[in-house]
C-alpha cells in the first residue's frame, strides 16, 4: 500500500514514522516543499507544556490523551540513550501567571507544585501565581533530523516538491526555563537549549510574514530581561520567525477524494497552533490508527 505524508514538520514526520512502524508493508513517501531547518517547526522553543484550555472544539479528555501519549514519547526519549541525538532533555523551571493554572499540567509533568509567596518574593517574580515543574525541552533542529533519519532507516522516502518572532541568544549560564503569561494575553518565555537560549514570544493572528520585526524583537528582549535579569549581557545570535497554523478544531479525520478513475483516502492531521510539538506524537498515533484500520479493511476486501 502506498502512503504519502504531506509536510515535513513535527506533525508530518511523527505521523510518517508511526505509520511505518505500525502498518505492515507500507510504501511511504514524505512530500514537502521544505525540510529540516527550513520548516516552521525548526525554530520552535520545544517546551513540552500541555495548555489544553487554549484549544477549542476538541473534548478535553481527547486533548489530555494526546498530551499523555506525547508525554510518554518525549519523556522516554529524554531518559534514553537517544537523548543527545534527538535533542531531548529534562529541564526544570517556572511558570508565572496572573490567574491560577487550571489545566492538566499537574497530572502530566514531573514535580509540579505551586511556589509560596515567600519563594515568589525571593525570586522577585511579580505575578500572582507561580509554579515550578520539570518537563522536556526539545531542540527541534536536532529532533527533526532524528525523525527524518528514522523514517529513511525504516524504508521511507523523502521528496522535495510543492503541492498545488522568536529570538535566540547565547547565554550558557541560563539553565532553567521561564514562562510568563499575563491576563491580557502577552506570553514571554526563556527556554535553554544546549548551545543557545530561545526567547519569545508573540501571538499575532493573521500575520503571515516570515520577516523578523526588529521592534517586536526589541520588545521580546526587554520582556525576557525583566523576567530573567541574568540575560543582561547575553549576545543575540539569530532572529527567527515561525508560523503556527491553527484550526478550530484541530482536524484529525479521513476523507475520500474521487478523481482520475480512482479513490484516494486522505487522513488530515493539522491545525495544532502553538501546541504542535506538545500534541505531535499523540495526534500522530490517532492518524496512524485511521491508516491502519483502512489498510486492514483493504486487505480483508481482497480475500
Amino acid at each position: 500500500m502506498k502512503v504519502t505524508v504531506v509536510g515535513a514538520g513535527v506533525v508530518g514526520l511523527s505521523t510518517a514514522i508511526n505509520i511505518l512502524e505500525t502498518v505492515p508493508g507500507v510504501d511511504l513517501t514524505v512530500v514537502a516543499e521544505k525540510f529540516d531547518d527550513d520548516t516552521t517547526s525548526s525554530g520552535a522553543g520545544g517546551h513540552f507544556r500541555p495548555n489544553i484550555n487554549h484549544i477549542d472544539g476538541v473534548p478535553k479528555a481527547k486533548l489530555k490523551r494526546w498530551a499523555m501519549d506525547s508525554r510518554d514519547h518525549f519523556f522516554s526519549l529524554a531518559a534514553s540513550g537517544a537523548s543527545s541525538e534527538s535533542g531531548t532533555r529534562f529541564v526544570s523551571g517556572y511558570l508565572l501567571l496572573d490567574t491560577p493554572e487550571e489545566g492538566v499540567l499537574e497530572d502530566i509533568v514531573l514535580h509540579f507544585r505551586r511556589l509560596s509567596q515567600q519563594e515568589m518574593s525571593s525570586l522577585k517574580f511579580n505575578q500572582r501565581y507561580g509554579y515550578v515543574y520539570t518537563t522536556v525541552i526539545t531542540e527541534m533542529k536536532r529532533y527533526l533530523k532524528w525523525l527524518a533519519a528514522r523514517i529513511v532507516d525504516k524504508g521511507g522516502k523523502m521528496q522535495r516538491r510543492k503541492l498545488s518572532s522568536l529570538q535566540e541568544v547565547r547565554a550558557p549560564w541560563v539553565n532553567m526555563f521561564y514562562t510568563s503569561e499575563t491576563r491580557d494575553g502577552v506570553s514571554t518565555y526563556v527556554y535553554p537549549h544546549s548551545n543557545i537560549v530561545n526567547l519569545g514570544g508573540s501571538r499575532q493572528v493573521g500575520n503571515t510574514s516570515l520577516e523578523p520585526d526588529l521592534h517586536l524583537a526589541e520588545d521580546i528582549i526587554r520582556r525576557t530581561k525583566q523576567l530573567v535579569p541574568a540575560l543582561q549581557g547575553a549576545t543575540v545570535v539569530e532572529h527567527w520567525v515561525g508560523l503556527r497554523p491553527t484550526r478550530t478544531p484541530i482536524r484529525i479525520e479521513q476523507e475520500v477524494l474521487h478523481g482520475n478513475g480512482a479513490d484516494i483516502m486522505v487522513v488530515h492531521n493539522y491545525g495544532h497552533g502553538a501546541q504542535g510539538i506538545t500534541l505531535s506524537w499523540g495526534t500522530a498515533l490517532e492518524a496512524t490508527e485511521i491508516v491502519r484500520r483502512w489498510a486492514q479493511s483493504r486487505r480483508q476486501s481482497k480475500l
